[in-house]
């Protein structure tokens, strides 16, 4: 891993683009980092929408012109939204769907995973999860998905702890009379 700076980096909607800006924390993003993208008209308008859910980790940067593409995402007709390096060659492209619940953006499932529709999802939560990992992205950890011995045990000091980690579907199933 290594950062990247954005500064150059273009937006484009298939009509028109947009060069990417860094405000005041610059245009380079960190390994791991997030990167919120937000239109210029955000910030003049004093908009509150997003007070609050934007982690200061998160890098956020505008872009150059006063909407996205020729004239702003439409929510009548699906778009198609290119990210290029400054050389101009497309390093994600995705067309976002329409009808979701209102608040709620489309979202990459898995960042390595490709531009497909069947990576992408409606976000789970109200505004999304701006600066954060996605709502619909997977845990790095599923805890559901190892193996762990039953009755294992733990020294600590003077005393052991006994811990037992039995996935849902295997309660539910003891619970069940046969």
């Amino acid at each position: 891993s290594f950062p990247v700076n954005l500064a150059g980096w273009i937006l484009s909607d298939g009509e028109a683009s947009d060069t990417l800006i860094g405000l005041d924390q610059g245009a380079l993003a960190l390994p791991h980092q997030y990167v919120l993208i937000m239109d210029p008209d955000y910030f003049s308008s004093g908009s509150p929408t997003y007070d609050g859910l934007v982690p200061e980790s998160a890098l956020v940067i505008t872009i150059s012109g006063s909407t996205l593409g020729s004239r702003g995402l439409s929510n009548s007709t699906a778009e198609t939204v290119s990210l290029l390096n400054p050389q101009g060659s497309i390093v994600s492209s995705y067309t976002y769907t329409l009808g979701n619940i209102g608040g709620r953006s489309d979202e990459r499932i898995l960042m390595t995973a490709g531009d497909d529709s069947t990576n992408w999802a409606d976000a789970l939560s109200q505004h999304g999860t701006p600066g954060s990992r996605n709502s619909v992205t997977p845990p790095e950890r599923d805890l559901g998905r190892h193996r762990h011995a039953r009755g294992s045990h733990l020294v600590r000091g003077s005393r052991q702890l006994a811990f037992a980690l039995v996935p849902q579907a295997v309660q539910e199933a003891g619970r069940r009379r046969v």
